[in-house]
């Protein structure tokens, strides 16, 4: 089976399971390879138009889509809306020690998976590009410089 998506146009994530989960340019979300049922065929998990982020964390798919943050089941595409929280605009999601870590806006957001509320670690977040984590630390890009930022109380360093 062969996908031609660009990646600049997808949104991607990786689930524990080896299960590649890709947003591609018309909105559809798709499993590859679907590895809940052992099937290796493409399984459509719905239209997400407007997405502007997306996560994995503990086998479920997190996606920012609208206004809302959405908790997906990559296997049969099932979804719940996460708390009340306006997530329009966000520009990226990571997932840390069992928290998601969402930029919105100026400022970086740590959010509840299981109820989707949240804390605010701070602003002064412009433009920024993407979010990501790696040994206990959150990393964010914004213009040129590369930041550690300590997913805690949201201090950072520009490395």
């Amino acid at each position: 089976m062969k996908f031609k998506f660009s990646l600049s146009q997808s949104l991607m994530t990786l689930l524990a399971s080896a299960t590649v989960l890709l947003l591609d340019p018309t909105n559809n979300a798709f499993a590859i390879p679907e590895a809940c049922n052992g099937s290796l065929t493409r399984q459509t998990l719905g239209n997400w138009t407007g997405s502007t982020a997306m996560a994995a964390l503990d086998g479920w798919l997190y996606i920012t889509q609208g206004q809302g943050l959405w908790r997906v089941n990559p296997c049969d595409g099932s979804q719940i809306r996460l708390g009340l929280g306006d997530w329009g605009g966000s520009t990226s999601i990571t997932a840390l020690n069992g928290r998601l870590y969402i930029i919105y806006g100026t400022g970086l957001w740590r959010v509840n998976p299981d109820d989707g509320s949240w804390v605010s670690l701070g602003g002064g977040w412009t433009a920024p590009v993407s979010v990501t984590a790696l040994n206990g630390w959150l990393y964010i890009t914004q213009g040129v410089g590369l930041w550690r930022v300590n997913p805690d109380d949201g201090s950072s360093t520009r490395i």
